[in-house]
């Protein structure tokens, strides 16, 4: 869905107006309650603020140090596992037969 659309249609929610249709929502619509109404209007401003980098909130006391740096050029490209040999497939268990029904002989 294009952001257009999606404002549209949030719009047309916090008027309290069907988007689809365009009519009215009833007054006892969940559309109509005040706190749903603020949250749809909430979304139209996020929808329409230009997207600037937002700050981040700050990272928990023992995180790494690096933690929400760029990575560099080798980082980014040396992997040590990539030299490694693959690992052997597990080998899969025994054939096993689930047990079937109990024949019993009429005599």
């Amino acid at each position: 869905m294009e952001k257009q659309t999606a404002l549209h249609i949030i719009q047309a929610l916090a008027q309290g107006i069907d988007p689809h249709s365009g009519e009215a929502f009833p007054t006892d619509s969940p559309y109509q309650h005040p706190d749903t109404v603020r949250a749809l209007f909430q979304a139209v401003q996020a929808l329409t603020e230009p997207s600037a980098a937002r700050p981040r909130p700050a990272t928990p006391h023992g995180a790494p140090t690096n933690a929400g740096k760029p990575w560099t050029a080798m980082k980014t490209t040396y992997s040590p596992r990539a030299s490694m040999p693959a690992a052997p497939w597990p080998s899969s268990p025994p054939n096993t037969v689930a047990p079937g029904p109990q024949f019993r002989r009429a005599w």
